[in-house]
């Protein structure tokens, strides 16, 4: 990966970081919501299980769960590598 640092630097110096979080967090919103309607529509399922960093964001999840094509959400409460096996459950 290259380095981020001059492009940030270019790009948001001079910017409020809560202005930034702020940003980040919209475009968190925008594209988990769409990721999740495009993969209802793809799957026909409805009852929803996320894991993971990015589903550990708390606003995201209310706007998810609040969808009308979503019947049930369950977030695995950890973003960390010990939520692999529940995965692993679900593909046999």
């Amino acid at each position: 990966m290259h380095n981020i640092l001059p492009y940030l630097n270019k790009n948001l110096k001079g910017y409020r970081f809560d202005n930034i979080a702020g940003a980040i967090q919209l475009k968190v919103e925008e594209l988990t919501l769409e990721w999740v309607k495009r993969a209802i529509r793809k799957t026909g399922i409805h009852d929803i299980a996320l894991s993971g960093g990015v589903f550990m964001n708390v606003k995201a999840n209310m706007l998810i769960s609040q969808l009308k094509e979503v019947n049930n959400l369950f977030v695995v409460p950890s973003s960390g590598d010990e939520s692999s096996p529940i995965g692993c459950i679900f593909l046999e």
